[in-house]
């Protein structure tokens, strides 16, 4: 990999911007400081800031020599990002973030309360046999059933914020979490417990699945924008 350049002069006012941009962009380069060159090092022949990948000038000028100048602008972050390569990998963890999170989320809350261990004899009975039996006690299951709430809206509104932007899927799960935990925990009649209870089952999944609908779409809708 070719090494990164960044080439400034103390007096310039762009210097320490570019190099926090850079840094918070992870990029490993060497900072070249002009003042400390001699007067007819090659660098001194670029304005200030100007960014190098080996011998390639990403951004900034070459100049005449003997002169000097300063860059007319800011280097944006997408810039530097598509002409050094960097920062995609860091973006496609972030977006698969919000997948892991919902998904894990409203399937976990599911288990939890679908396949409860105190409903379910048989399951009880697995878990006591694999030294879990812990588990069974209804305040640590619902500490579990609120973890795994809060895993799916987290996952949710991150979608919301930073990817497809569509606040419907949020809204329907915190609707579907709260009748999870109604349904499970707070006692109204016992049909009306039941319908809340598979409702918000269902709905948790649902909601999971129509969110990594809309994060392909929004994918798919980037891609195609970027490719005209």
């Amino acid at each position: 990999m070719k090494k990164i350049f960044l080439i400034t002069f103390e007096a310039c006012p762009n210097a320490k911007k570019t190099k926090t941009l850079l840094d918070e962009l992870g990029v490993a380069f060497t900072w070249i400081k002009q003042e400390l060159l001699e007067r007819d090092h090659p660098y001194q022949q670029y304005s200030s800031p100007s960014i190098l990948r080996g011998d390639e000038l990403v951004f900034g000028a070459e100049l005449a020599k003997g002169s000097s100048g300063c860059s007319l602008e800011l280097p944006s972050r997408e810039l530097l990002q598509e002409r050094l390569g960097v920062g995609k990998e860091t973006k496609r963890k972030k977006k698969g973030k919000s997948a892991f999170l919902s998904s894990i989320g409203s399937f976990g809350a599911a288990f939890t309360v679908g396949f409860c261990p105190l409903c379910i004899p048989a399951v009880a009975t697995l878990f006591s046999a694999l030294g879990l039996g812990f588990l069974l006690h209804v305040a640590v299951l619902q500490s579990i059933l609120v973890f795994f709430i809060f895993l799916t809206l987290l996952g949710l509104y991150w979608s919301y914020r930073k990817e497809h932007h569509r606040f419907l899927p949020f809204l329907a799960g915190l609707i579907m979490s709260a009748a999870l935990y109604v349904g499970r925990y707070v006692f109204l009649e016992a049909t009306l417990n039941q319908v809340l209870l598979y409702g918000g089952i269902v709905g948790m999944i649902s909601v999971g699945i129509w969110n990594m609908l809309l994060r392909k779409q929004s994918r798919c809708s980037a891609c195609a924008s970027s490719s005209k």
